[in-house]
């Protein structure tokens, strides 16, 4: 199995973890420190159980899963409304960029 981000080595290590409860759904875990600064993530499973014993099938070359993590926070503008005033404000504009 390896993970990459923008295309880059496999940036797996023996401090990522693997578990299942039934060797049908698997959990990746540690992965802050890798994917804590964001970035376009490739999660590519091995393509074939190359364990001692194992006959596995051999999964198809698109079996893969990306996800961009991104961490630039948004930003907003609010659109100016007369103060102070004395009447009530029928509406606000907020555009999120």
């Amino acid at each position: 199995m390896s993970l990459s981000n923008n295309g880059g080595p496999n940036l797996l290590t023996s401090a990522q973890t693997l578990a299942t409860n039934d060797n049908q759904t698997f959990t990746l875990g540690n992965l802050t420190l890798l994917t804590g600064g964001g970035g376009n993530f490739t999660l590519t499973p091995a393509r074939r159980d190359q364990r001692p014993g194992r006959n596995a099938m051999p999964l198809g070359a698109s079996a893969s899963f990306s996800v961009v993590i991104d961490n630039t926070p948004p930003t907003a503008a609010i659109t100016p409304i007369s103060s102070p005033t004395n009447v009530p404000i029928g509406q606000m504009t907020i555009t999120f960029q």
